[in-house]
């Protein structure tokens, strides 16, 4: 008869080699800590130049705001945002006149 921390052990042990076999067959992969990184600061990029980009829309008129919506539909922010940018600045700069 085995004692309660053997039945602990052989299940630690079990544990490990079916861990180990889903490992070598690829099932279950490490997670590439690089990668993810890289995901994060792309977000946080891509999330700073929308945030940039609606604070620029906020202060030109509505209809000039179809061109920037356009990129953004696209997926081009870069784009969007320096057509806002522009706007932005286009707009002020013959208001102040």
């Amino acid at each position: 008869m085995l004692a309660p921390i053997q039945y602990v052990f052989l299940g630690v042990i079990g544990f490990a080699a079916l861990m180990w076999a889903l490992s070598s067959m690829g099932v279950i992969e490490a997670r590439d800590h690089e990668l993810y990184n890289q995901r994060k600061r792309h977000l946080r990029m891509a999330e700073n130049t929308i945030e940039r980009t609606y604070y620029y829309l906020k202060h030109i008129p509505k209809e000039s705001r179809s061109d920037v919506f356009k990129h953004l539909d696209r997926g081009l922010l870069s784009y969007a945002y320096t057509n806002a940018k522009t706007k932005h600045d286009v707009y002020n700069f013959f208001k102040s006149m």
